[in-house]
């Protein structure tokens, strides 16, 4: 095929451009700047459209490199010719791809063609815009890729398989990226939840660890408080001594000290209680709950001294057999033959009989098993929910019960009981306002004496209520402790199992690899023979070879060595030499357009020459597109 004629209205740098081609060599020889490179990519651009469109940067990003410098409309068309029809491609190009617009117009008639769709390019050469860019479109850029599947597809005319293979390893890359990336892989979100719950343990650990400073600070803080009371009531013993001299004050003080005694007892009977109420979760069980209980346990114990066992049915089969013995009797010897009947009936209802007694028997024995179990059952349950470590011995909890009942109810009597004189005799005996005065009849000395142990005894509890609120708050932490560790265990199997799948996935990844590898030297050699031709115009009978992914191995100096460690002027020319070999190859038939943008600068003048004549003779069947800005490399 060849292109006839190109029309820019607005690409880049190039606006109202026009040219008309020649079908075997066109020669751009301008200055930099002029726009060879934009006249390059707009001939690609017209068979293959803008690439890299989601590029942030702008040397990716075909349609931020190329918005107009002048604005106006973005695109325009080109024509060529094939075997069969003469067409051109118009395309224009908005902000977005929701502005793109194709069209394909027939030459011979005007019309617009559905020979192609806008995927003209692949579905004119059957390659992609990656194997347009390694085969007939040669640019510096283009030159540092790798030969891409659609090649091998076309070359090896087996395109499911290079695709599957292909689009495999595309899947596990992604599956293998999710497990093992950088800073997001699931693998890596696993470690880190890891670390941090390690992290959370230890620090727990320590916490916990505080516990028993703790402690001491808080029987520390009892001790003192211990000593300051011991102090306090040597003070008040003083107040009292003091104000003897008054009668009244005594008397006064001595209601006081009854009150006192009476809210004492009341408090010893409060703290009995709670000590009662601790061993319970949801409180003491009233006594018709308690009657309840121990009668299922009177229940369980009637049940555990009778003894229930299942019986085999031997003698009801014994019966049977028997009976069968009587009836074969009966034919033997026919002279007993009523008799024989009678017996051989007799025996079969015992038989029968006796089947049915066990039967019901064994169904009685199980059922009340189940019963049985099923009464254990629910007085564990009773006793769970009842007590906050309930004693494995159901009559120990029963005694506890009872015991704990008759002296709640005791202690709750005398608790009222207290709670009412106190109240009463404090009503009754107006200690408000007396209280007040035996303070003030006090010493001054010692009342302030008095404020002073009273306000350290009330800085000693406070702190006492921050330590014990701490050491519950330890105790929420062991909680914790246990829940974090459960966490870590789940996180360590799934990190064991995320990194089984992602070893499974690196090695079916080589076994695919190997897999393309293998499909590789099966069809290579259908280029190694055509290139290593077009090799030796620039190394003379050398020995060349294509690896599995058609990287070219030159024998020098005995070795083989990659195409890298040769000089940036022969490397253009193995270059050359293998897009020339892909083109024969894979267009049997006709021939494409080959695309050249000053990719000679490092070739020595021998080199040029002999290359520039490949070129031409070339130039019979492949219609050659060059731009260069040297004169020394026109040809």
């Amino acid at each position: 095929m060849k292109i006839q004629k190109c029309y820019i209205e607005n690409f880049g740098n190039l606006s109202n451009f026009s040219y008309d081609f020649d079908e075997k060599i066109n020669i751009f020889e301008e200055k930099n700047g002029y726009g060879k490179s934009t006249l390059c990519a707009f001939i690609k651009v017209m068979f293959y459209g803008l690439q890299g469109v989601k590029a942030r940067n702008i040397n990716e990003n075909e349609r931020k490199m190329y918005l107009p410098w002048q604005g106006g409309n973005f695109g325009g068309y080109l024509d060529f010719i094939t075997e069969q029809k003469s067409y051109r491609i118009q395309r224009y190009f908005g902000e977005t791809a929701k502005g793109d617009s194709f069209s394909l117009i027939d030459l011979s008639t005007g019309e617009t063609s559905g020979d192609f769709t806008e995927n003209i390019g692949e579905e004119l050469f059957g390659i992609d815009v990656n194997g347009f860019e390694k085969c007939t479109y040669y640019t510096a850029l283009s030159a540092e890729k790798s030969v891409p599947s659609s090649i091998l597809s076309k070359l090896f005319d087996d395109s499911d398989n290079v695709n599957a293979l292909d689009n495999a390893i595309k899947r596990l890359e992604k599956r293998e990226k999710q497990y093992q990336s950088a800073r997001s892989g699931e693998i890596f979100d696993i470690k880190n939840k890891l670390v941090l719950l390690q992290n959370d343990e230890v620090k727990l650990k320590e916490r916990i660890k505080q516990a028993d400073e703790l402690k001491k600070s808080l029987n520390s803080l009892k001790a003192q408080k211990k000593e300051l009371e011991a102090k306090l009531e040597v003070v008040r013993k003083d107040i009292t001594a003091s104000s003897k001299s008054d009668a009244q004050n005594a008397i006064v003080t001595e209601k006081i000290k009854h009150h006192s005694m009476l809210v004492q007892k009341a408090n010893d009977s409060k703290d009995a209680l709670d000590n009662i109420l601790k061993k319970y979760k949801n409180g003491l069980p009233n006594e018709e709950k308690i009657s309840e209980i121990a009668s299922m346990v009177e229940r369980i114990k009637q049940a555990n001294s009778t003894e229930f066992k299942t019986k085999g049915f031997v003698l009801p089969i014994v019966f049977a057999v028997l009976s069968l013995v009587l009836l074969i009797v009966l034919f033997a010897v026919k002279s007993i033959f009523i008799y024989s009947i009678i017996a051989f009936v007799l025996m079969a209802i015992i038989s029968t009989i006796l089947f049915v007694v066990t039967n019901s028997s064994n169904k009685k024995a199980n059922q009340f098993l189940a019963e049985k179990e099923n009464l254990n059952n629910e007085i564990k349950s009773e006793f769970s929910s009842i007590f906050v470590t309930p004693d494995d011995d159901f009559d120990d909890n029963i005694k506890t019960l009872n015991k704990d009942f008759y002296e709640y109810q005791a202690e709750k009597k005398k608790y009222d009981e207290y709670s009412a004189q106190a109240n009463e005799y404090y009503k009754a005996e107006k200690l408000g306002e007396k209280g007040e005065s035996v303070t003030k009849s006090s010493s001054d000395e010692l009342a302030i004496k008095e404020k002073q142990i009273l306000k350290s005894i009330n800085d000693i509890s406070y702190q006492g209520i921050s330590l014990k609120k701490d050491l519950e708050n330890i105790s929420s932490f062991e909680e914790k402790l246990l829940e974090i560790r459960r966490e870590i265990t789940v996180n360590e199997e799934r990190l064991k199992l995320a990194q089984e799948n992602y070893n499974a996935i690196v090695i079916a990844k080589e076994l695919i690899i190997n897999s393309n590898k293998n499909l590789s030297y099966k069809y290579k050699e259908k280029i190694n023979n055509n290139f290593v031709e077009n090799l030796n115009l620039v190394f003379d009978n050398c020995e060349a070879f294509l690896d599995d992914k058609f990287e070219v191995k030159i024998t020098k100096l005995g070795q083989l060595r990659e195409a890298n460690r040769f000089s940036s002027g022969q490397r253009t020319a193995i270059e050359l030499a293998l897009r020339f070999s892909i083109i024969d190859a894979i267009f049997e038939k006709e021939k494409p357009f080959i695309v050249l943008d000053d990719i000679f600068n490092n070739l020595d003048d021998e080199t040029f020459k002999t290359v520039t004549e490949k070129l031409k003779n070339s130039s019979k069947n492949i219609q050659i597109i060059y731009f260069t800005c040297s004169k020394s490399r026109v040809f």
